[in-house]
């Protein structure tokens, strides 16, 4: 959902103004909550995404490293 290009360029983007901020973390989508919306007889409403694979998890992540460098974040 929020994994684009642009997406990720204005977030760090944005996150390179906090001073104090040591890093960005990538926490992929994932489906361990349907249960939960299930049981609470709730409909949940992202049933239909698909979690990413791991190779689009390492791209999205070589991607904001670049990001960051680029922005002059993580050290």
């Amino acid at each position: 959902i929020t994994d684009t290009d642009e997406n990720l360029s204005e977030t760090v983007r944005f996150l390179s103004s906090i001073n104090k901020l040591k890093g960005i973390e990538l926490l992929p989508y994932h489906r361990l909550g349907t249960d939960t919306y299930r049981h609470l007889g709730r409909e949940y409403g992202l049933k239909g995404l698909v979690p990413p694979t791991r190779q689009r998890v390492s791209e999205r992540r070589k991607y904001l490293t670049q990001l960051m460098k680029k922005y002059g974040m993580g050290g």
